[in-house]
């Protein structure tokens, strides 16, 4: 977000909106990383039954969101979940990191 506060306005474009950049994860990637960093009873928490309120929300999300002003405004995507989960850990879990 501060990368993105001092680019100059020419940056955004006309309509002066940018996606940022992000990364594609399936759930079964995120479960994972949910396993390896926290545990696998972590997981034992989740139901896999279909909830078709959430379905309903998730297909009305648009599907091929591109960021290539971005890139190009030299903003770059998270490595992969689980440099997210780490960064979520490090800067935003109450109580800091877990002791494993």
């Amino acid at each position: 977000m501060i990368a993105g506060a001092v680019l100059p306005p020419p940056a955004f474009g006309p309509g002066r909106v940018m996606n940022l950049p992000g990364i594609t994860v399936t759930v079964a990637e995120q479960v994972g990383a949910l396993k390896r960093f926290a545990s696998a009873s972590a997981t034992d928490r989740i139901s896999w039954d279909p909830d078709p309120v959430v379905q309903s929300l998730v297909l009305s999300w648009p599907g091929g969101v591109t960021w290539q002003r971005a890139l190009a405004a030299g903003l770059t995507p998270d490595e992969s979940i689980d440099a997210i989960v780490e960064a979520y850990i490090e800067d935003d879990l109450p109580g800091g990191p877990v002791e494993t």
